[in-house]
């Protein structure tokens, strides 16, 4: 009796192990871990001071691919020039930089995150020629008046999607200046940050 009272319990419990068995297998889990990727779009748009309603959208990616904006012209009226001269867009003194309230650029950061801003010449300027920039907008604009070379500098350390950025050139001369035109163009550069 005893015997078959040990392999009834041993069979109930044989069931009852089989019966949770079962009921738990109704559940199996899996966890899968999913990345989203966004791109960081550091683009933007440019406003020349002549018509700030019409924006130039920059889409090169490199120096070779770069868009270009417009170009200005600096139409010394003394040499050595006595102060700091504003730039003249297209050459046309009716579109004369009015101080900080009319930038050369205006640029409308137009990606997706915020980015930084750099400037740089391609090349040497011509001799006793000196161009400066200086900025408002952002986070941490170059606001003095700063000596543009040919290395990158930062313009702004950061410019939200939200933001403005206000670039502003500046030339002077010294004496020793050579009579004629003479040109040089600029690099602005854009970077995620």
């Amino acid at each position: 009796m005893r015997r078959y009272l040990i392999i009834v319990l041993s069979l109930v419990a044989l069931l009852l192990s089989i019966s949770l068995a079962i009921g738990a297998s109704n559940n199996y889990y899996s966890k899968t871990s999913m990345y989203f990727n966004v791109p960081g779009d550091a683009t933007f748009s440019i406003a020349m001071p002549s018509d700030y309603g019409s924006w130039t959208d920059i889409t090169g990616t490199t120096e070779g691919g770069a868009t270009v904006t417009n170009w200005i012209s600096f139409n010394f009226t003394e040499v050595p020039q006595s102060n700091l001269q504003q730039p003249y867009q297209l050459g046309n003194s009716a579109n004369n930089q009015n101080g900080a309230t009319r930038p050369i650029m205006y640029i409308d950061n137009t990606g997706n995150c915020n980015e930084k801003f750099d400037i740089k010449l391609v090349g040497s300027l011509p001799s006793n020629v000196f161009v400066y920039f200086n900025a408002t907008g952002g986070t941490t604009p170059t606001t003095t008046l700063t000596l543009l070379t040919t290395s990158y500098q930062q313009v702004v350390a950061s410019l939200s999607t939200t933001q403005f950025l206000n670039l502003t050139l500046w030339a002077n001369t010294s004496a020793g200046i050579n009579v004629g035109q003479t040109t040089q163009d600029f690099y602005l550069r854009s970077t995620c940050v």
